[in-house]
């Protein structure tokens, strides 16, 4: 009988993991780029084996954090892909690489009369070799509505036009940009 329920078990974990790959997709999700599936053993008291198909791995994710009125940075909110996929309108990562992507980056050395208002890191986990990770610092320009970012890894900077600016910033921060008070 334990046999039974045993084999029972595995074809019902192959079942899930062949319609899983199916070639159907829905045009309204997007898929992540990467998705790794593990299964997963549990012994119950009965000793019946129960399989699991589980996602394991986040591909994407950004950190962001914001300043703590000192000389430091508090932790405010994490994006993930998966918190991505699950939202009904799961453009989020999409747009926010595609508003850094298309910005007009200039090579300069900046130096602000005040800390960022944010900072954010991206995470790029979908090459398993080597992790993407970029940080950028963000501030509100003094009339509230462009944003400046700066990448710390390379010499760039950016002042982002106001649509794009109250976009990113509604993304990352969740309110809209006309809402921030800047405090000098």
């Amino acid at each position: 009988m334990k046999t039974y329920k045993t084999s029972i078990g595995c074809m019902t974990a192959f079942l899930l993991l062949i319609a899983g790959c199916s070639d159907k997709t829905d045009e309204n999700i997007e898929a992540p780029d990467i998705v790794n599936i593990d299964t997963v053993e549990e012994k119950a008291e009965d000793d019946e084996i129960y399989t699991a198909v589980l996602t394991s791995e986040i591909t994407r994710e950004i950190i962001i954090d914001i300043h703590d009125g000192e000389d430091g940075y508090s932790a405010f909110r994490m994006l993930t892909e998966t918190d991505d996929l699950e939202r009904s309108k799961p453009k989020v990562f999409k747009k926010v690489w595609e508003i850094l992507d298309n910005a007009n980056w200039e090579t300069a050395e900046v130096s602000m009369s005040r800390s960022a208002d944010f900072r954010f890191e991206t995470i790029d986990n979908r090459n398993k070799e080597k992790q993407v990770s970029t940080t950028y610092y963000l501030w509100i320009s003094p009339g509230g509505k462009k944003v400046e970012l700066v990448n710390d890894s390379k010499p760039l900077y950016v002042q982002l036009n106001e649509s794009d600016s109250e976009t990113l910033y509604k993304l990352l921060v969740g309110e809209n940009l006309s809402d921030h008070v800047v405090i000098e």
